[in-house]
């Protein structure tokens, strides 16, 4: 800084006795040739401003800095080459200047050079007086500052950079003091992964965050990188938050170091890694456990190369096929697939690679280590990588050997059976034949001596009744009633009979129209005994076979109106039940009703509870009864009735379509009761409907 005139002498002439810029008009004093040298050769500008702001004097550096001739700046004032922006700050240090309130003043500003671009510079300015102390003009030295200014801001913009960075980062950054382990300075992230405040975190050191069980290894890792082993300090390890919770972290970190190479500090980042590391856990036990579901399978199961190479074989496929693991990592599937199963393999899996299906199964044979041969069902899939090409391909292998061995066994007796079954089928053809026969044996050849029997007997009541004792008329009866009792026995067992053989073709069937029939069948005996059958309409349709359906009602009547009390007069209710798929009939009486234990008893056949002498009859009706209902698909039964009496019940198909029965407590119903009195005596014979033959 000048803060003085360096050549004022009396016996010198002044710089200001002078023409501006003119150091030839006479010789100078040595002094002053010192200062003009140095003037002229300063590495930095110079310049000598009036006080009404035109430059004076100002050297070749300053003209190089700004760009102008000495004449071109000369012609200038400073404030017209300053920047716009930066003249009131300089106006403002100008007047300090000159009120005394300062020696000088210093400040960066910009000229505007020739070209018109801004050039920052370090400008320092001091006042000249004369002898009288009177401003005269100032110096001010001017120093090129572009490039340190360039630089700073370079440096600024990067500085600005980096705290954008480490304050956005999304991940934790922190820079730790080498020898005391504090952390200088964190990121948000960073108090976020620890939960700690940012002030907690520089008031205490980083060790503590790190698990206990991981603290040794983990200083170990750092004092290798102290000592320059690793380029950096690179670690997966846990660490407590200020929770307690336990979180696994992946920490970086360079060491910084100063000019002589000492360690100053440590920047790193700092990753919070658990989820990964529980998705590696989870990922290490799903591991875990297909390997034990792939071990510990009952089936065979493989991974193979797309040439057919077994990469992975499990325990089961090995017992199959023979082999060790090691020995099946040296085969192919083509090794020890049969011969004549390979074909239609390699059929499927071309099928596979080009994507005409996803998986296929087969059943072929694999060739053992031992020779043999083992049946298995093969279940292959097509494993693509991402982008999807073809990797590898899953195989199931199931055993299927003893169930092949069984099919083969069971062909075989189904040979056999077959054999056997035409054989028994001719044999009961056979028996059936006979049995035809013997119907008709029974039907006519035995049935005949039965009439002549009943025939001459009848013939001695009509012709010699007179000349009969009342014993030999007596014996006469019995021989009648006989004959008859064996006739009606000899039809029943030819009707059980066929109801075995034949086919009953199921129809829809209304019972209503069945019921009518049968009731008309037994309207003898209803007027004998002064019987009464009430009908609870309407009863619905079943499939069944119509001739079949009308004996087995008029079976169950003629059962409900013998077996009464005697002197009784027999009442039967007929209703229907609708059942889930079937209609049930029941046929309900007012008689003696039958004990628990002979309730199954009485549906075989010559089953009898009482004499015949008491209650009449073959004890073949109530087994025709169900063997009839059994052959169309139904089941018969008894219940007892809560006032005496029996409940007899079938039960069929109902037919689809068919009106429904009504409910057992509906009130509509029809009542047929019998007024024809009958004076006839004898026994009333049971009316049996022919059933039709083969």
């Amino acid at each position: 800084m000048i803060e003085h005139e360096p050549w004022a002498d009396n016996d010198a002439v002044s710089v200001r006795d002078r023409e501006p810029g003119d150091w030839s008009a006479t010789p100078l004093p040595e002094g002053e040739a010192r200062f003009q040298a140095i003037y002229e050769q300063a590495a930095v500008g110079i310049e000598q401003v009036g006080l009404d702001g035109r430059l004076l004097l100002v050297n070749p550096a300053l003209c190089r800095l700004l760009g102008y001739t000495r004449e071109e700046l000369q012609q200038h004032t400073f404030e017209a080459i300053t920047h716009p922006e930066d003249r009131p700050r300089e106006r403002a240090l100008l007047q300090a200047l000159l009120d005394g309130r300062t020696a000088t003043y210093r400040l960066e500003k910009r000229y505007l050079r020739g070209d018109g671009t801004p050039l920052w510079v370090d400008l320092t300015t001091s006042l000249v007086r004369d002898g009288r102390g009177v401003p005269a003009y100032r110096i001010s030295v001017v120093v090129d500052v572009s490039e340190r200014r360039r630089a700073a801001g370079e440096l600024t913009e990067s500085e600005e950079q980096f705290r954008a960075f480490f304050e956005l980062a999304a991940v934790g950054a922190a820079q730790v003091e080498v020898g005391t382990g504090r952390l200088l300075r964190v990121n948000d992230r960073y108090c976020e992964i620890t939960g700690y405040s940012r002030a907690e975190l520089l008031a205490s050191g980083v060790r503590h965050l790190t698990h206990p069980e991981d603290q040794e290894r983990d200083w170990a890792h750092f004092t290798r990188m102290l000592r320059g082993e690793l380029p950096e300090y690179d670690a997966e390890k846990r660490y407590v938050r200020k929770d307690g919770r336990v979180i696994w972290v992946h920490a970086t970190a360079r060491l910084i170091r100063d000019a002589d190479g000492r360690p100053l500090r440590t920047a790193g980042i700092l990753q919070d890694i658990t989820l990964r590391k529980e998705a590696e856990v989870a990922l290490r036990e799903s591991e875990a456990r297909f390997r034990a579901i792939v071990e510990q399978a009952a089936v065979g199961i493989a991974l193979l190369d797309l040439d057919g190479r077994w990469l992975m074989v499990n325990e089961r496929l090995c017992a199959i096929v023979g082999y060790t693991p090691e020995e099946m990592r040296s085969l192919t599937f083509q090794d020890i697939t049969h011969p004549d199963d390979l074909e239609a393999d390699l059929a499927l899996v071309r099928e596979l690679l080009a994507g005409t299906r996803s998986t296929y199964t087969m059943e072929k044979r694999y060739r053992r280590k031992d020779g043999t041969t083992v049946w298995i069902l093969l279940s292959v899939s097509l494993v693509r990588r991402p982008a999807g090409e073809p990797h590898c391909f899953i195989s199931i292998i199931k055993d299927i050997h003893s169930r092949k061995q069984a099919e083969a066994d069971l062909r075989q007796l189904n040979e056999t059976l077959e054999q056997r079954v035409r054989a028994r089928t001719a044999d009961l053809q056979e028996v059936n034949d006979e049995l035809e026969a013997f119907s008709y044996t029974v039907s006519h050849d035995l049935r005949a001596p039965l009439r002549a029997m009943q025939g001459f007997a009848e013939a001695l009541q009509e012709d010699f009744a007179a000349q009969l004792p009342a014993r030999g008329q007596e014996y006469t009866r019995r021989i009648v009633g006989a004959a008859e009792r064996m006739d009606e026995m000899i039809r029943d067992l030819l009707t059980y009979s066929r109801l075995s053989r034949v086919h009953l073709a199921a129809e829809a069937v209304e019972l209503e129209s069945v019921v009518t029939t049968a009731i008309a069948t037994v309207e003898r005996d209803l007027r004998e005994r002064d019987g009464r059958v009430t009908v609870h309409a309407p009863l619905g349709v079943v499939l069944g076979h119509g001739l079949t359906l009308v004996q087995v009602l008029t079976n169950l009547l003629t059962n409900a109106l013998k077996f009464v009390e005697p002197g009784a007069a027999p009442a039967v209710d007929i209703r229907a039940e609708p059942r889930p798929g079937a209609v049930r009939l029941w046929v309900e009486d007012q008689g003696i009703g039958i004990a628990p234990e002979h309730r199954e008893r009485i549906f075989q056949v010559f089953e009898r509870l009482h004499g015949a002498e008491t209650y009449p009859g073959t004890g073949i009706g109530l087994a025709i009864v169900r063997k009839g209902i059994e052959r169309m698909g139904g089941r018969a039964g008894i219940e007892a009735a809560a006032a005496g009496g029996s409940r007899f019940w079938i039960e069929l198909p109902a037919a689809p379509g068919g009106t429904p029965p009504s409910p057992i407590t509906a009130s509509s119903s029809w009542r047929m009761t019998p007024t024809i009195s009958c004076s006839c005596s004898g026994p009333s014979p049971k009316r049996s409907l022919p059933i039709p033959s083969t």
